[in-house]
């Protein structure tokens, strides 16, 4: 079984049997490390490792690359696009990085918009941003060169997790506000029924339905939706933690963050137990999987610190 590896750039190990560290480095050095399935990795100094067996960390139309991180800090939202291209939330602005490429910090600025939250990236290449600031979610043609900025919805509440559903709308969560809006002719509509206390993370099932992340009580919610409006809630789970992000594995496994602590957790497709499998993230927040010109198996993982990279062992879902 291949190993799992949370790469945090400038963390060291932290000592548990549950987890090993290292950092996304770009010198020109190679080390050696032995993971405990007895494979040997080598890091060829670009932060991509290869095992010497079948651990090639590559899935249908994968790569191999991993993005350095030890230079993008404090990061709230993340999303990466089909290609590989990373962007992530600043204060004031998005930045982005491309494969292969330097960060591009700024890269589109938001003047006004000293907190930038979530992040979710279309498949029609527009990037929507929520800043709890400017109460705006914001749009960007990430194929327009110069990228600007517009707004998409004002009035937005504290808008955090960013999610399109499958006909294209745009829903997000209101942090402040413990609800959950949708876009609707350019204003936001009400989705919930009642109040989620400090409704978090979000993100559609292939069902349709839309879990949601409870910051406050660490519930996972899931509602069940006819005409953008909530029509029946189910608590799946309850996690120890100030839950954050979510992301879900092509296996259906669900993945989220606990800010309060900073840590990775991994829940089965039936919402069994947590598992913790990484930790030593500040902060930890939105979450991504690799795409395109990266390995597919990493989850990147947004911090309060430097952007973290989880070695995991199943892409996300499609």
């Amino acid at each position: 079984m291949r190993t799992m590896m949370l790469l945090a750039a400038g963390l060291a190990g932290c000592g548990d049997d549950s987890d090993d560290f290292g950092d996304a480095d770009s010198d020109s050095d190679t080390d050696t490390d032995s993971d405990t399935d007895g494979d040997t990795d080598t890091d060829t100094g670009s932060g991509t490792g290869t095992d010497s067996d079948t651990d090639t960390g590559t899935g249908d139309d994968c790569g191999t690359e991993v993005l350095p991180t030890d230079d993008i800090f404090g990061t709230e939202g993340i999303a990466i696009a089909p290609d590989g291209t990373l962007y992530y939330s600043q204060s004031e602005a998005v930045g982005r990085r491309v494969p292969g490429g330097a960060v591009e910090d700024a890269w589109v600025p938001l003047p006004g918009a000293d907190t930038v939250w979530g992040l979710v990236l279309g498949d029609d290449g527009m990037l929507y941003v929520g800043s709890p600031s400017t109460q705006t979610v914001y749009r960007i043609d990430t194929a327009a060169a110069p990228a600007t900025a517009e707004n998409f919805v004002t009035g937005a509440g504290a808008p955090n997790g960013l999610a399109i559903a499958a006909d294209g709308t745009v829903y997000w969560s209101d942090f402040s506000g413990g609800r959950v809006y949708r876009e609707d002719g350019g204003s936001r509509a009400e989705v919930t029924t009642s109040g989620i206390p400090q409704a978090n993370g979000i993100l559609f099932d292939d069902d349709g339905t839309l879990l949601v992340l409870s910051y406050g009580s660490g519930n996972i919610y899931r509602l069940t939706l006819a005409g953008g409006v909530e029509t029946d809630r189910v608590p799946e789970a309850t996690v120890d933690g100030a839950l954050d992000g979510i992301g879900m594995d092509d296996a259906g496994r669900i993945y989220v963050t606990d800010n309060g602590l900073g840590r990775l957790l991994r829940l089965s497709a039936d919402f069994g137990p947590e598992e913790e499998i990484g930790n030593g993230m500040p902060q930890a927040a939105g979450i991504a999987w690799g795409k395109g010109a990266l390995r597919c198996e990493d989850v990147y993982v947004a911090s309060g610190g430097t952007l973290g990279i989880y070695n995991g062992d199943t892409p996300g879902r499609p």
